[in-house]
């Protein structure tokens, strides 16, 4: 496969922050994983009216028919999200079609168990009628103190035979596999946006502190 990008340091499109809203990106060693010198801090607070997103873009696929993109992630100390059902989720990626109407058409989730209050990745996809789909899930920690992980996602778009496919890895080791299964065949992604991404449709109560994020590649 082809390297697309390598490092947080190639995600150059940065989204302005409101003046009004908390979210922010910061560069730092607080943030960094993997023995790295700098990470990317998302500060996360969807407490105030007219919460923002807070994100990086990487523009350098172009509508990919097969994409593989992996990061290291970790809640960092003092981050609080609701363990409240249907209040207990951020949106932290989204995969996104460079042209069209429904650009969005991967949408990844950090969500906190209502029982354990460990963490789970959540992946939804949109489908060929442009409705929105659970392709998997699995945990990202085994308990409430996170530890730093690298997780992946290989997507195949699909070619019309409801043969689209996303297999999702968490430090190397398969979590889930769709297999050639899905109605993606109208879904490349063009652009992946990594951090905080703010929905007004999302019912989240209470959402502070930092999410880090480091290393992160693309392939084709």
């Amino acid at each position: 496969m082809k390297k697309l990008l390598f490092g947080l340091a190639l995600l150059l499109a940065l989204v302005a922050t409101p003046t009004y809203a908390a979210s922010a990106l910061a560069v730092n060693n607080a943030a960094a994983m993997n023995g790295t010198n700098f990470g990317l801090q998302v500060a996360i607070d969807n407490t105030l009216a007219g919460s923002n997103s807070a994100y990086v873009e990487s523009d350098h696929p172009i509508d990919e028919s097969h994409i593989l993109f992996r990061f290291w992630i970790k809640p960092m100390p003092g981050f609080v999200l609701s363990q409240t059902a249907n209040a207990n989720f951020i949106r932290i990626a989204y995969g996104v079609r460079d042209t069209g109407t429904q650009a969005i058409r991967m949408v990844i989730f950090a969500k906190k168990s209502v029982v354990a209050g460990n963490y789970r990745i959540n992946v939804w996809m949109r489908n060929d009628s442009n409705n929105f789909f659970n392709a998997g899930e699995y945990f990202l920690t085994s308990g409430a103190t996170p530890q730093p992980q690298q997780i992946e996602f290989e997507y195949t778009q699909g070619t019309g035979s409801n043969n689209g496919r996303l297999i999702a890895r968490k430090g190397g080791v398969q979590q889930f596999d769709t297999g050639a299964t899905l109605d993606t065949d109208l879904s490349p992604i063009g652009k992946v946006r990594l951090g905080f991404l703010y929905s007004p449709t999302d019912t989240i109560a209470t959402v502070q502190g930092s999410v880090a994020f480091d290393e992160y590649e693309s392939y084709r």
